[in-house]
């Protein structure tokens, strides 16, 4: 978070609102991942999320009704290897856009 919070404060940004995604979207997303899943189940757990209707349909706790979006992301995470897990922690932090001398100097 406190990444975040320097880049908001250190680079010029502009937020973009987005309507929630309807239910026959989330069901086009979700069935491309797991077509047996419910898509009002996920419709109603990610509040037409992309995202989190995306995760909860990798992570089969769709139908569990528990968990947010980072729950889901976190426990994407924690399957990695350690390795794997730093490396996906620095990518996040250099942003978007980075060279891969960026990422070897702070993952060396």
């Amino acid at each position: 978070m406190r990444v975040l919070r320097s880049l908001r404060r250190d680079v010029e940004q502009s937020d973009l609102p987005l309507a929630p995604l309807p239910q026959e979207h989330i069901a086009a997303l979700v069935a491309q991942v797991n077509d047996e899943l419910d898509p009002a189940t996920i419709q109603r757990r990610c509040g037409g999320n992309a995202l989190y209707a995306l995760e909860l349909a990798r992570s089969g706790t769709a139908a569990a009704g528990e968990g947010s979006l980072a729950d889901a992301v976190r426990e994407r995470v924690d399957r990695l290897a350690p390795e794997a897990a730093d490396l996906l922690h620095w990518c996040a932090v250099l942003g978007s856009s980075f060279k891969p001398a960026q990422l070897e100097r702070q993952t060396a």
